[in-house]
């Protein structure tokens, strides 16, 4: 179930068509799912995560990660999302399921949580940052300082570049933090970052959450069940339908209708620099429509509030870089055949947890609970609520009235009786809106 909370950007539906390079045995997937590989996949049934590509990079010397493929599927009978199997891949013959050992399936689980961690970083860095600091580059060079959609983007996007210095100073560069601590160094990292970017980063309307979702299969599958838990999405979705309300009401506070839109020079000026200038792939060149606008704002505002804080920031320390299932890297050559006795060869001694957790530990972000950094009060920062009209503020009201009920909800989450959240059998609370980071808080 991590894959579809703390992992959300790896996962996707295998279709019923595709070629696929992992073959589980008959015999085994039946014993695990009832049915066999291929009739899952028929079914809609299956579902893969393939880190291949990593297996491109340079290891450092005396460290370890694998590129692994991963096959999750949902039960025919139970209908629960469960593991069918792991192929670590780079330098491992085997491919795992959970009918191994105790020890294998662990060793196992733990190589696809290593290698999910580094895709989250340098996807966030990609997606995230990249995406989302072009797009105000160009509004800095479309807009004056007093139009709105400006002070908007402004409020969203108040870190953008900030993170440059310290990524170049103490992260990237060699010797630094991700050399300390990755399997990879610093220079791999911007390789991998550039790689995802290019094949799954840089697309603008391609990678609106619901259009997303649905190309991946999660959401809206016309050729498999419907996921019986989508925590990401269940609370994403919440707080994204509260945005576009805020943000509909902001459009609609300064276009009276979409006439008022065609008129607007500056606007229909950025447009055209982040399309044209900037190379945004499917970014609209043009807009017509208030609706259109909304549309652009929101998913910046996803790129910023929800997908950057989804992979980053309060994740790594409470979630996605937990020890000792979540390394950043290991430490041994990984086995040729199965029978693992002992973990701790491939774990990070502890010198090497403490530098992790030292490290994760400076991406969280709990100061900003209940302020104008956070999603809830994200719309209620003095300045910005300075500049708009009374419309804007009243809307601002709503959206912070609306997440805090929500708020609230997420809060009171606790184990059920079956020792479950969510179909999880931990609590997942990263969306609280009280807590998670609004703006691009690292």
């Amino acid at each position: 179930m991590e894959r579809l909370s703390v992992h959300p950007e790896s996962l996707r539906r295998v279709r019923p068509d595709e070629i696929v390079t992992i073959q589980v045995e008959d015999e085994i997937a039946q014993k695990i799912s009832t049915q066999t590989q291929s009739s899952l996949q028929a079914q809609g049934r299956l579902f893969i995560i393939d880190h291949s590509s990593l297996a491109n990079l340079t290891l450092t010397a005396g460290r370890y990660a694998g590129a692994c493929q991963a096959f999750f599927f949902i039960h025919p009978v139970s209908g629960d999302f469960l593991p069918l199997a792991i192929r670590p891949n780079n330098g491992s013959p085997l491919t795992y399921t959970p009918l191994d050992s105790a020890n294998d399936w662990k060793l196992a689980k733990i190589l696809l949580n290593s290698n999910d961690v580094w895709h989250n970083q340098w996807y966030h860095l990609a997606a995230a940052h990249f995406s989302s600091d072009l797009v105000w580059m160009s509004a800095t060079r479309a807009f004056s300082d007093a139009h709105p959609v400006w002070g908007l983007i402004r409020r969203l996007g108040v870190n953008s570049f900030a993170y440059r210095v310290a990524a170049s100073e103490s992260l990237v560069c060699p010797g630094c933090d991700i050399e300390k601590n990755f399997p990879w160094n610093g220079a791999e990292a911007v390789t991998y970052s550039q790689q995802v970017w290019q094949s799954d980063g840089k697309a603008w309307r391609r990678n609106y959450l619901s259009t997303k979702l649905v190309r991946r299969g999660l959401l809206n599958c016309k050729y498999g069940p419907t996921l019986k838990f989508f925590p990401y999405y269940e609370d994403v979705s919440v707080i994204m339908h509260a945005m576009r309300a805020f943000l509909t009401d902001f459009v609609d506070a300064y276009y009276e209708n979409d006439d008022a839109i065609a008129k607007d020079v500056e606007l229909i000026g950025w447009f055209k620099e982040v399309a044209v200038e900037a190379s945004i792939v499917d970014f609209p060149s043009s807009i017509s429509t208030r609706l259109e606008l909304v549309d652009v704002l929101a998913h910046l505002a996803y790129l910023i509030s929800i997908l950057h804080g989804s992979l980053n920031s309060n994740s790594l320390v409470q979630y996605s870089g937990v020890l000792p299932m979540h390394p950043l890297c290991l430490y041994h050559p990984f086995p040729v055949e199965k029978g693992v006795t002992s973990l701790l060869p491939f774990l990070p001694d502890l010198n090497a947890s403490l530098q992790q957790i030292a490290l994760l530990a400076n991406f969280n972000q709990g100061p900003i609970i209940n302020t104008p950094d956070s999603i809830l009060f994200l719309f209620d920062e003095p300045s910005f609520k300075g500049r708009v009209n009374d419309k804007v503020r009243a809307a601002a009201e709503r959206y912070t009235s609306t997440l805090q009920k929500f708020s609230d909800e997420v809060g009171k989450r606790k184990l059920d009786s079956d020792g479950l959240s969510q179909g999880m059998p931990f609590v997942w609370n990263l969306f609280n809106p009280e807590t998670a980071p609004g703006i691009l808080a690292a």
